[in-house]
């Protein structure tokens, strides 16, 4: 790492490889304060699953956004690192239904201190290869498939089973 929040290839691809596991993940209403980046998000038609530990230092948390009109709702998931108290986000996976099919953001060779922020102006990455264009982020069933494809693309096990 260069700097807090500023990681280069290496070091993201050390922390990809590093054991990681996801349980069950519940999305509910938005009832207390996300911590920052988060921090700022209207809570109106959003659901989050919460922050969760997937390994010793890295948290996952997953937030849908609903609406009237298809285009209007969308998925997002994010993997942080927590250092020094506070959260460095290193991927933001999007679903917009309403201009971009499934793409990620990775907090990679950037000068920018992104810590406390979510991603903007970072490399995007299409991931045409996962068949995501039908999902409903108002369908349980679709925000387990998005959550199951977040963790392929972050190489996190699902299931049960020792944590670390």
């Amino acid at each position: 790492m260069r700097g807090m929040g500023k990681f280069d290839r290496s070091a993201l691809a050390t922390l990809k490889l590093a054991p990681k596991r996801l349980g069950a993940a519940a999305f509910g209403p938005i009832r207390k304060k996300l911590p920052a980046p988060l921090d700022k998000l209207s809570h109106a038609r959003r659901e989050t699953t919460g922050m969760m530990e997937v390994a010793n230092d890295l948290k996952v948390v997953f937030i849908t956004k609903s609406g009237l009109a298809r285009e209007e709702k969308s998925m997002y998931g994010f993997l942080f690192k927590d250092g020094a108290g506070r959260l460095i986000p290193l991927v933001r996976m999007d679903l917009h239904l309403s201009h971009k099919d499934l793409h990620i953001l990775v907090n990679c060779e950037d000068e920018r201190d992104l810590s406390g922020r979510s991603l903007p102006g970072c490399k995007e990455l299409a991931l045409e290869r996962f068949a995501v264009s039908t999902f409903d982020p108002d369908r349980e069933e679709d925000r387990q498939k998005f959550i199951a494809t977040f963790c392929e693309v972050c190489n996190i096990a699902l299931g049960r089973g020792d944590l670390f």
